[in-house]
């Protein structure tokens, strides 16, 4: 989660060569990469000009919007996203669970008018965090001491917190609901996984 490694493989964009997905202008822009295996979606910000395969989803904004994809990309990782997507969309296959396409397309996104103050306020808070989780994920990758690695484990899961409470805020749910939604969502002993690109 939050991270990218880039890859050493190139991809040939002649048109005889492309199967499917081919649109450089999409590759071009700034996107959210998603894997396409996993209980839950495990995504990270891709710059432009960055090339994937097509095992990766790109998921970006087909109409001019002032959110940006970081906040997307907050709700989509973040606790209540994961809750969302087990009680909906997970296949249950304990082998290779895929990550399908509708199922992206639905994950519910806040409804904000970044024109109200307060709106706009959690807004940019929310890309905060997640703009701190994107600088910590290779950090804590490259790191190679004991005692750098905890520090920077648990720098990204004080702000996996802060997004998962900015989350939970968002969608206005109440103290069970949160106890629930926490219980049955956490990611397990480390907030870092991995999305490959080239």
């Amino acid at each position: 989660r939050y991270d990218l490694i880039s890859g050493s493989e190139f991809v040939d964009f002649r048109p005889m060569a492309i199967k499917s997905g081919g649109n450089p202008a999409v590759h071009e822009s700034p996107r959210i990469g998603v894997r396409q295996i996993g209980r839950t979606p495990v995504a990270t910000l891709i710059p432009g000009g960055i090339y994937a395969l097509n095992t990766l989803y790109n998921v970006f904004f087909t109409v001019p919007t002032s959110m940006r994809l970081e906040f997307v990309l907050g709700i989509m990782l973040s606790s209540t996203g994961r809750w969302f997507w087990l009680h909906h969309f997970y296949d249950q296959k304990k082998t290779f669970p895929k990550v399908k396409k509708e199922a992206l397309l639905s994950i519910p996104i806040p409804r904000l008018d970044l024109s109200i103050p307060g709106d706009k306020a959690r807004h940019d808070q929310l890309v905060g965090w997640v703009e701190k989780m994107l600088s910590l994920a290779p950090r804590l990758r490259d790191a190679r001491e004991g005692t750098e690695r905890d520090v920077l484990r648990n720098a990204m899961a004080g702000t996996d917190r802060q997004i998962d409470a900015l989350t939970h805020e968002l969608f206005g749910l109440g103290p069970g609901e949160v106890e629930m939604v926490e219980r049955t969502s956490h990611p397990g002993p480390t907030p870092v996984d991995s999305a490959a690109g080239p």
